[in-house]
């Protein structure tokens, strides 16, 4: 089945219901499952996903206008280099990649970080090779959201992200810095499907902030 295809299974079931797909046994999480690669890339780019529940949002439609990003990291120990990053949005768009760590791992790091990084590995996670090729990625992701505020719960979250920041507005000729408000925030312990995994621990913080939200 080709993209163009599964697009348009896709639109039929957007724009028409569901009744035709029902016949048949399928529904709309079923057919983005099948085919979540293809349709991801043709809509998105190569990069990262952001089909979710509440459906796909097509190219065309513009940057997504007050968002919320849930940053999360895992490094290499206290003050250590990056070894993973995660942002979620607040309508479930997600981005997750790691990048290869040189030297020696950190012994805790070792035993509770390392052996869970591909447990949340999406069609389109990489280890990257270097800062370069992750800060790539990341701006493609971000070019979807106009002026997001990006949320953390631990500072060296935003320090790596900054950093990867500054490799994006060099790349782009020091002309400008991506736009956008970090805000730290303080939360109880957490409950993470996959502890010290960045995407697991990155939903873990949107679901407890919408709840908080939502409760308010």
């Amino acid at each position: 089945m080709t993209t163009d295809q599964v697009l348009t299974q896709l639109c039929e079931a957007l724009n028409q219901g569901m009744n035709r797909f029902e016949q048949r046994g399928e529904t709309y999480d079923s057919i983005v499952e099948k085919h979540r690669a293809s349709v991801n890339e043709a809509m998105y780019g190569k990069d990262y996903c952001v089909i979710n529940q509440r459906g796909a949002r097509f190219r065309g439609e513009g940057k997504k206008q007050m968002s919320k990003l849930f940053l999360d990291c895992e490094f290499n120990g206290l003050h250590g280099e990056l070894i993973s990053m995660a942002l979620v949005s607040d309508d479930h768009a997600e981005w997750y990649q790691t990048v290869a760590v040189r030297g020696r791992i950190d012994p805790w790091v070792a035993e509770h970080v390392i052996p869970y990084l591909s447990a949340t590995f999406t069609a389109h996670t990489r280890e990257r090779s270097d800062h370069e090729d992750l800060a790539a990625s990341l701006d493609a992701f971000l070019s979807n959201f106009d002026n997001p505020e990006i949320i953390a719960d631990w500072p060296a979250d935003f320090e790596h992200f900054g950093n990867l920041l500054t490799i994006i507005g060099a790349n782009g000729g020091f002309k400008e810095a991506y736009a956008c408000t970090m805000r730290l925030i303080n939360t109880p312990p957490l409950k993470p499907e996959v502890p010290h995994n960045a995407l697991s621990d990155a939903r873990a913080l949107r679901d407890w902030y919408v709840a908080q939200e939502i409760a308010a």
